[in-house]
């Protein structure tokens, strides 16, 4: 994994959904291992994770290399997790609307960073307010990258896959996006490694 920054993010992201927690055979060792390989043959230099826990982020945390940071936040019982390579800076959250159940279950929102002068936005939206999520989102998120579990096969903004496949059981709701029109960027899904989403990745160039 490149540690200099060349004007490109190339960027993970992935709802592990329970593919690291003791409901799945505790497998955070694993799930860590492959988001690290995933990030690895990418040359990745920002990882954008949901559902991901506790246990889950201290094993990442064991096999990310330095200069990677992590930037969590926890929304019900999972952690929405932001990893850069460097330091970030303007670490936010944000819950999104809709009835509140407890603290387990109330994991709905995003967490926002800059890095390399870029805004990106890690998002998990609520499938039963899925489109309610998505216009808070549009109003609320200007610029920079949005990535993350939107539980909606069209979010808007710019899609950085030209040919999204099917990302979960209920549709292509996995996805990379920019807000600005990139000046450059492609993505696709990978493998879903013991989730029951697939990674989507994609490399992207902003600006002029």
């Amino acid at each position: 994994m490149s540690e200099t920054f060349d004007g490109e993010f190339r960027i993970v992201n992935w709802n592990v959904a329970g593919a690291d927690c003791r409901f799945n055979g505790g497998k955070a060792e694993q799930a860590a291992q492959f988001i690290v390989k995933e990030a690895a043959a990418l040359d990745a230099n920002v990882i954008t994770l949901q559902e991901l826990s506790g246990m889950g982020l201290y094993e990442l945390a064991e096999r990310l290399p330095s200069p990677w940071r992590s930037y969590p936040r926890q929304f019900g019982e999972s952690l929405i997790v932001t990893c850069v390579q460097g330091k970030a800076s303007n670490v936010r959250w944000q819950r999104l609307g809709g009835t509140r159940y407890n603290r387990f279950t109330d994991w709905w929102g995003y967490v926002q960073l800059e890095y390399h002068g870029v805004q990106i936005t890690n998002v998990h939206t609520r499938a039963h307010w899925a489109d309610a999520h998505v216009k808070e989102l549009h109003a609320n998120v200007k610029t920079g990258l949005v990535a993350g579990d939107f539980n909606h096969e069209t979010p808007g903004w710019h899609q950085t896959a030209a040919k999204l496949e099917p990302t979960h059981s209920n549709g292509k709701i996995d996805h990379i996006l920019t807000v600005e029109k990139p000046r450059k960027a492609s993505g696709d899904a990978r493998s879903k490694g013991g989730s029951n989403h697939k990674v989507v990745v994609a490399t992207v160039r902003l600006g002029r």
